[in-house]
C-alpha cells in the first residue's frame, strides 16, 4: 500500500510503502530528499507545491512529489528512472503503457497561455511519447500528447 504525505507548513513530501497487514512503514522517499546517516545528500531540485498522488504499476511506484520531477521506484523502494520537468507536476495518471503528466508553470498566472502542459511517458523508462499540449491547444489536437506503445 502507498501513501503520499504533503508536508504542513513548506513544499514537498514523501511517499511511504506501507505494509498491507499492520500498516508499518517498509521505505519512504521525499523532497527534498532526507539525508541518511553516513550517507551523501541527493542533489534534486527544490519543492515548489504539494505532491500528486503515485501511479502503481505492476513493477514500478511513479511519483511526483512537488519538485518538477517524476520519478519511478521499484515496489521494494529502489530507484530506476527520475525526468526532471521544467515546471511543478500537479496530476499523474497511468493509461495503460500511458503516464499522462500534467505541469504547470508556477511563474505565471493561472490564465496566461500554456502556463498548463500535459506529456505523456512510457512508464517502464521515463521516455516521452509524442508532444508536449499546452492549455492552449484546442481539444481535436489533445490526440498529439501521443500515448506510449
Amino acid at each position: 500500500m502507498y501513501a503520499t504525505l504533503e508536508y504542513e507548513n513548506r513544499p514537498g513530501g514523501e511517499l511511504r510503502a506501507l505494509a498491507r497487514n499492520g500498516g508499518e512503514e517498509r521505505w519512504a522517499i521525499a523532497a527534498p530528499p532526507q539525508r541518511q546517516p553516513g550517507g551523501s545528500l541527493e542533489v534534486a531540485p527544490d519543492p515548489v507545491g504539494k505532491p500528486a498522488p503515485p501511479v502503481v504499476t505492476p513493477d514500478l511506484i511513479v511519483t511526483a512529489l512537488s519538485d518538477r520531477r517524476i520519478q519511478a521506484v521499484t515496489h521494494g523502494g529502489e530507484a530506476e528512472w527520475s525526468v526532471t520537468m521544467g515546471r511543478g507536476v500537479g496530476e499523474l495518471a497511468g493509461a495503460g503503457e500511458t503516464l499522462v503528466v500534467v505541469t504547470h508553470d508556477q511563474s505565471v498566472e493561472d490564465t496566461a497561455p500554456d502556463h498548463v502542459t500535459i506529456k505523456a511517458f512510457n512508464p517502464t523508462d521515463g521516455s516521452q511519447c509524442g508532444n508536449e499540449v499546452s492549455k492552449t491547444t484546442s481539444r481535436d489536437s489533445l490526440s498529439q500528447a501521443g500515448l506510449c506503445m
